[in-house]
């Protein structure tokens, strides 16, 4: 049995840390990965330095930066009982991203 309550503290207690990927995938759509990467990992060293909310963390360093996002703040406790929804998100996105790299050509060897 999982107790959801506890669950969503434990979510919660990381200043929402753990959403650092997601937000990471969501802006390297509009700002290029680097750049995404670049600013989720400063905003993450913000977030726990000062014991805040990651995407307090995010707004601090580009105030603009909630216009990339559908829903704002990203909630880690959403998914809680939601194995399906999660499920389904991941495989949207999946399939979102393998759609928009295109696949290397192959080298053929002459040996």
């Amino acid at each position: 049995v999982v107790n959801e309550d506890a669950m969503a503290r434990n979510l919660e207690g990381d200043y929402g840390l753990i959403l650092s990927e997601e937000y990471m995938v969501v802006l390297a759509r509009s700002l290029g990965r680097e750049r995404a990467h670049n600013i989720v990992y400063q905003a993450a060293g913000i977030s726990r330095d000062q014991r805040i909310p990651l995407h307090e963390a995010l707004l601090a360093i580009d105030s603009s930066i909630r216009e990339h996002f559908e829903s704002w703040p990203l909630v880690a406790s959403e998914g809680i009982g939601k194995s399906a929804w999660i499920c389904e998100q991941a495989r949207s996105q999946w399939d979102e991203v393998r759609t928009e790299v295109k696949p290397s050509k192959k080298h053929t060897s002459s040996a």
